[in-house]
């Protein structure tokens, strides 16, 4: 797994004096999913590092060990609202499409 991930995760906790299950707990994960983390064998979600970066106004390059300029709070509050949004309209098409089909299934039933 990624060095750097795991680098964060305890540095975020350690710098602000924070045990495994106090950090889970703010985060809204398990205190074994952050040790998980911690000790390398856990990826974490997209959406949990940006919980971190939000959080805890982390540089969210600091997650895959890159030399650019540093996002910021805001600029990863506004992705993460994008994202949100996206789904959001990604399940209206899946909704939509159900009800087509449901509606195709209900006529095609009445004509047997």
């Amino acid at each position: 797994m990624n060095e750097h991930i795991t680098r964060v995760f305890r540095n975020v906790r350690d710098e602000n004096g924070l045990t495994q299950a106090q950090h889970a707990e703010m985060l809204g994960v398990s205190a074994g999913h952050i040790g998980t983390i911690e000790q390398g064998r856990t990826k974490p979600s997209y959406e949990l590092m940006a919980k971190v970066v939000l959080r805890f106004d982390v540089d969210a390059n600091g997650f895959f060990g890159r030399e650019r300029e540093p996002i910021s709070a805001d600029a990863a509050k506004s992705l993460l609202i994008m994202q949100n949004e996206a789904q959001s309209s990604f399940d209206q098409y899946l909704s939509s499409i159900n009800e087509i089909l449901h509606r195709y299934e209900n006529t095609t039933g009445e004509n047997e």
